[in-house]
């Protein structure tokens, strides 16, 4: 799988929606969110299945 601009780590994607960590992690563990960790040993989670998410919390 390539890690590109659609994957940022845990800590960016909750930064950029202010988003708790906490909840980043249970999407995670649920199978909401798909993760991969990256050559350096980060975290890193998938954006469109985080906005995805977002979008379905706020009908926006």
């Amino acid at each position: 799988m390539s890690l590109g601009e659609n994957w940022q780590s845990l800590d960016a994607a909750a930064q950029k929606y202010g988003i708790a960590r906490s909840s980043l992690l249970s999407w995670l563990e649920e199978g909401i969110l798909r993760s991969e960790v990256d050559t350096e040993g980060i975290l890193l989670v998938n954006m469109d299945d985080l906005e995805l998410k977002i979008h379905e919390l706020t009908k926006l």
